[in-house]
């Protein structure tokens, strides 16, 4: 099973609503971001946005918007199910 596979099957774990970011995603299924360049953090990133579009999970960071946040690996967002 791949990494987002394993994500994507955390999120529909997660209450609607729960707030995390890729990168605590990333930690709570025993990965090391801290070994993995930014370059493949934005690759897990938007791989995740496509893998839960097509799942019908929304990754709402919109709390976030307008503010300076700089990478979207860090940003909290929402599990919104069924909306994508």
């Amino acid at each position: 099973m791949s990494m987002i596979d394993e994500m994507i099957d955390k999120l529909r774990e997660m209450p609607d609503g729960t707030k995390i970011s890729v990168l605590d995603l990333i930690g709570q299924l025993g990965y090391n971001a801290d070994q993995m360049g930014t370059e493949e953090l934005f690759t897990v990133y938007y791989a995740l946005e496509e893998a839960a579009g097509k799942a019908h999970i929304t990754l709402d960071a919109s709390d976030c918007n307008g503010l300076p946040v700089g990478v979207p690996f860090i940003v909290p967002f929402a599990v919104r199910k069924g909306r994508a």
